[in-house]
């Protein structure tokens, strides 16, 4: 039996679909091949954690959605699979056919299209999908989270809202809007992706489609090799580290170049801390810690991307930390969003904090936040992550202190946040004129202090967040819950900020 036969037969056993005949060619198969053995335990006891998951989450309510014998059914499932990974012993999988939501399941098999992929994970409202569940060839769409599947081919695939695809097969997928990452295994090789400005054929890879409300399909290659289509027909090449766009109406070479960005995709890797985030309810904490932050007298700036008041300028909304929430996305060299924090009133302290996911290593600063007219006038606040990785808070006119270990000449972190590229993490920089300090946190531990000799009071006015000069200092990544205080927060408030904001557990 082939690798698909096998994930399909297996799935249909997990997902409570089987018939006895089925269940006992499944039961022979591993008692005769560790392999499929070693495959049987990996995805039952993924269908039993995922089970176990939505019992925990619907606790105390009037009716669980998960049937006791179908829980029941799972939990042999997982135990059997550790005896048989142990030991070759007998499964006498006929016995769990016995199970009446089995047997249900077996005559409403004729009634169901024919499953192509499974749920492995699920984050946030799925719509018609469900934890655990078999979808088949019928139009899916994600309003608010972020979906793992995995196709009876082996094919692995994350999905981000606001996403709309339909599976024609466990090798097609058509993908309306949305973006995801697909990571093919050899059994899953010529795995095709139908966007409405063309098509990617993987060779064998892993790679990222991101398609625009507007149609346009970039394709990011992780690893490997994609035929990249252009509706007209015509096909280029994209391999490792390189991305394409193709456009409506444009052929395969006139949709462009396009910046590489691996990170701009939720991958499987991320999936498991998202989910446990979200069944800890890190998003209720969130938004209670950023009701305190509104009630902050020092509050100069918050903004979390979810109401009316969001900056004008040039980028693309997309999902932010939260299922269904909202970021800005800079992608582009232009990209920016300007903010006005009144011009002429000076501050002694100031604290920056903001979620951001990086995208990409640039041979040049990547602007958090800039004041215009940055000649013009001490204080001004310059907030950037440097082509070496590290955080930077710089003001106009300030001095380190003679001997300070910054090889800049700036305030810098001491530790790189590009490790953290590709994840949400919390940035924050906390300055201090009288003491004469820049503070700097990552994830809300204090990395480092830098010391000034010239300290004068920040000013901040007109600024833009992103883009701030063309290429020279554009942003690759999403900014989320950007606050600015005028007050220096504790290394106690900094790290409750992060621990009550992350998505992740």
């Amino acid at each position: 039996m082939n690798q698909e036969d096998l994930n399909d037969l297996i799935g249909k056993y997990t997902d409570g679909r089987a018939t006895p005949e089925e269940g006992e060619r499944l039961g022979a198969l591993l008692e005769e091949d560790a392999d499929a053995r070693r495959t049987f335990l990996e995805l039952s006891n993924i269908a039993f954690a995922l089970e176990q998951e939505a019992l925990d989450r619907h606790q105390g309510m009037p009716s669980s959605p998960q049937p006791a014998a179908r829980r029941k059914t799972l939990r042999y499932a997982a135990a059997v699979g550790l005896m048989l990974l142990a030991a070759a012993v007998p499964l006498g999988i006929s016995l769990l056919q016995s199970d009446s939501s089995r047997q249900g399941a077996a005559h409403d098999v004729s009634r169901r299209p024919d499953p192509v992929a499974t749920v492995l994970r699920l984050v946030g409202d799925g719509g018609r999908l469900l934890a655990g569940g078999a979808i088949g060839g019928t139009r899916y769409e994600i309003t608010a989270g972020t979906a793992e599947l995995v196709t009876t081919s082996g094919v692995k695939i994350v999905i981000e809202a606001p996403a709309a695809f339909t599976f024609e097969s466990a090798q097609r997928l058509r993908m309306e809007k949305g973006r995801l990452a697909a990571d093919v295994p050899p059994t899953g090789k010529g795995f095709t992706v139908i966007t409405p400005s063309g098509k990617a054929i993987d060779l064998g890879t892993r790679f990222g489609i991101d398609v625009s409300p507007s149609g346009v399909t970039e394709i990011h290659v992780f690893e490997g090799e994609v035929i990249a289509e252009a509706a007209q027909g015509e096909r280029r090449s994209v391999r490792n580290g390189e991305a394409t766009a193709l456009s409506v109406g444009q052929t395969a070479s006139g949709g462009g170049k396009r910046e590489f960005r691996s990170a701009a995709f939720i991958h499987d890797e991320e999936m498991p801390s998202l989910q446990s985030g979200s069944l800890a309810g890190q998003m209720a904490r969130s938004q209670e810690a950023v009701a305190r932050l509104r009630r902050d007298p020092a509050l100069i700036a918050l903004f979390d991307f979810e109401g009316p008041d969001i900056p004008a300028g040039q980028y693309q909304m997309v999902q932010g930390r939260w299922p269904g929430s909202k970021a800005p996305d800079f992608a582009q060299a232009g990209d920016h969003m300007t903010v006005d924090f009144g011009e002429g009133q000076t501050w002694p302290q100031l604290t920056f904090a903001a979620w951001v996911r990086l995208d990409n290593v640039r041979p040049h600063p990547q602007s958090l936040y800039h004041t215009n007219g940055w000649q013009d006038r001490a204080g001004y606040v310059h907030w950037i992550i440097t082509p070496r990785g590290t955080m930077r808070f710089a003001l106009r006119h300030s001095v380190l202190k003679p001997g300070s270990p910054e090889p800049s000449g700036e305030p810098d972190s001491s530790m790189p946040v590009l490790e953290e590229m590709g994840r949400w993490l919390h940035l924050a920089a906390v300055y201090d004129c009288e003491q004469g300090t820049v503070r700097f946190y990552i994830n809300g531990i204090f990395d480092h202090e830098s010391s000034l000799a010239v300290a004068p009071p920040a000013v901040l006015g007109l600024a833009r967040i992103g883009n701030w000069s063309a290429e020279e200092r554009s942003l690759s990544g999403r900014i989320d819950e950007f606050a600015v205080l005028g007050r220096a927060m504790s290394d106690d408030e900094i790290s409750e900020l992060h621990d009550s904001g992350t998505p992740y557990r």
